[in-house]
């Protein structure tokens, strides 16, 4: 329904949720920093959305969703990474996913064809092989301190669209990712400034 980088950008809202989550539910204690840091980001996503200078489709309401649901599973792998491991944690996720995307896939099931078979399974382990790494960077740091990086994912989605689908970003867009990447790296050399001497 929307560009990749425009889908993408809406969603650079998830730190700004994850944080607020942190705080609020896993008790993570939020520094100065890192709100600064988000704010930035989050500041630049504003800057790419131009929210009352351009209309928002109706898609980016899914978008911010997509957003604040993330950022649930982001904190529920925060909660959880203690006690399972990350091949357990993984497999019960999808296990509970696989019946609820079966109930939004039915109105419009299609059965797959032959051909469409690889690219299901690169599906497959493009969308597992990121839950396995970030559920390891959970295990190692705080969950406000891990999501600011999700910003990077807008260079990507930039990249793969403009690739893919022939998809291009206007100059904005670029400003609003420098900006966004300012901020993650403001937080990053903040707490890499911080933390004890020998690596976790």
């Amino acid at each position: 329904m929307m560009a990749i980088s425009d889908a993408v950008a809406l969603q650079f809202t998830l730190p700004l949720f994850a944080i607020i989550g942190a705080w609020l539910i896993l008790r993570e204690r939020v520094g100065a920093r890192r709100w600064l840091g988000a704010a930035v980001g989050f500041a630049g996503a504003m800057v790419i959305i131009r929210p009352g200078f351009v209309e928002i489709p109706p898609a980016a309401l899914i978008a911010l969703s997509a957003a604040a649901l993330f950022a649930g599973v982001h904190l529920s792998t925060k909660k959880l990474a203690g006690t399972l491991t990350g091949n357990a944690l993984i497999f019960h996720a999808n296990i509970v996913a696989i019946p609820l995307s079966l109930v939004f896939a039915a109105p419009d099931w299609v059965t797959p064809a032959p051909g469409h078979w690889p690219v299901l399974i690169a599906i497959g382990l493009l969308g597992t092989i990121p839950h396995v790494f970030m559920e390891r960077a959970y295990r190692a740091a705080d969950a406000s301190f891990i999501a600011p990086t999700d910003f990077s994912k807008l260079l990507f989605a930039a990249i793969y669209g403009w690739f893919l689908f022939g998809e291009s970003s206007d100059m904005l867009t670029w400003i609003g990712a420098a900006i966004i990447v300012a901020g993650t790296t403001y937080t990053i050399r903040h707490e890499i400034r911080a933390a004890p001497e020998h690596p976790p």
